[in-house]
């Protein structure tokens, strides 16, 4: 059974509206986590980070988002 944490459906906070490539980059500062414990998942215009790390068995943390604008920019949610 997947676990909920009190983290598991809080809000994110948008941190920059740029370029996807300016996005990851900023994303990629700030991680934190290892690769392999994040999942990602694409809802509509959204991609959510998930850390799930033991499988999601013990923590099911939302972490980051990218959300596509109709302008064609990127927003980068932490």
């Amino acid at each position: 059974m997947l676990a909920n944490t009190p983290d598991t459906y809080r809000k994110l906070k948008k941190a920059y509206t740029g370029t996807y490539a300016e996005c990851r980059d900023i994303w990629n500062t700030f991680k934190c986590f290892p690769e392999k414990d994040l999942v990602k998942c694409t809802r509509g215009r959204c991609l959510i980070i998930y850390y799930r790390p033991c499988g999601g068995s013990q923590i099911n943390d939302k972490v980051g988002m990218y959300r596509w604008n109709e302008d064609g920019t990127v927003s980068l949610y932490l």
